[in-house]
């Protein structure tokens, strides 16, 4: 016990020293995509409902609080289902100090899980955006630092498997349709921002993998650390109308790799609580959607029944 209590000590430590960014544009949190013990709840119950929350910080000092609520169906031994609603609010300053503040719901989450074998899952699903990527703040485009969602249609698929007790997840989210973004860091903008343009923005897909090792404390506590690279396949481009051109968002492309610890207790046979945390190790040289994190803490609870 003393060497666990040891290493947690050590992770948040070394998460408090660290300044970076990490990136996620959905697919990080699926429930079919991560591991968090929940198969020691009760089996004999086949719906499950998650409502959670997590507060970040992200570049340029921009506070980010997200809140989902997630209902998932077994449908058979071998079949599941998932639904999540997802909300953002994002408070901060522009360069000259204007106070900026944004509240909306963001994305809706549907996919399917398959389980081909005993220690294997597909997942197949999309991101429907419910939001277009550029609303209007005080009657102005904002950057995508400000918005609730990318506003973009995302195809998402991934493979879970584990060999023994380490768990691995590859999945791949690409986007369909972009968004209807409009800012322009150029002269005479009625509020200033100095941010990367996004106006047009064309985002490009990630890939991710994920490598997990839960530690069973006791018949109720776990801790399940994890180490999450994610590569951005291409640079994203925008449209430069103040020079009236496309232009490449050089450093776009990349890799980000993130750390992250999740501590989960069974209250009952039926419910549980997850904290969570993130932070990252290496990052893409420019993040012009807005995903950057320096750190991410979150809590959720889950209910079967």
């Amino acid at each position: 016990m003393k060497l666990y209590l040891s290493l947690i000590f050590g992770f948040f430590c070394f998460y408090n020293l660290l300044s970076q960014g990490c990136s996620d544009a959905g697919f990080c949190t699926l429930n079919s995509l991560n591991v968090k013990k929940s198969d020691s709840l009760d089996s004999k119950y086949t719906n499950q409902i998650k409502i959670g929350g997590s507060y970040g910080k992200a570049d340029h000092d921009i506070q980010v609080i997200s809140s989902f609520i997630e209902y998932h169906k077994e449908v058979s031994s071998k079949t599941s289902a998932d639904i999540k609603l997802a909300f953002s609010s994002q408070n901060g300053e522009t360069a000259s100090g204007l106070s900026i503040s944004n509240f909306n719901v963001s994305d809706l989450y549907l996919n399917v899980n398959w389980k081909i074998v005993r220690n294997m899952q597909f997942t197949f699903g999309f991101k429907v955006p419910l939001q277009d990527g550029n609303m209007k703040i005080k009657g102005a485009p904002a950057p995508l630092d400000y918005q609730a969602s990318l506003g973009t249609f995302d195809a998402i698929f991934g493979v879970a498997y584990n060999i023994k007790n380490i768990y691995l997840f590859l999945a791949a989210q690409q986007p369909l349709t972009q968004n209807k973004n409009s800012y322009l860091n150029c002269n005479g903008n009625e509020i200033v921002y100095n941010l990367q343009s996004t106006n047009k923005f064309e985002r490009n897909g990630d890939i991710l993998l994920r490598i997990s090792y839960p530690i069973q404390i006791s018949n109720k506590f776990s801790i399940i650390p994890s180490i999450l690279p994610i590569y951005h396949l291409k640079e994203d481009t925008y449209f430069d109308s103040c020079n009236n051109r496309s232009e490449t968002i050089t450093g776009s492309k990349g890799i980000t790799v993130n750390g992250n610890l999740f501590l989960g207790y069974d209250l009952t046979r039926r419910n549980r609580i997850n904290v969570s945390a993130g932070f990252p190790l290496v990052v893409r040289d420019v993040r012009p959607d807005g995903l950057t994190r320096k750190f991410v803490a979150g809590l959720e609870y889950q209910f079967r029944f």
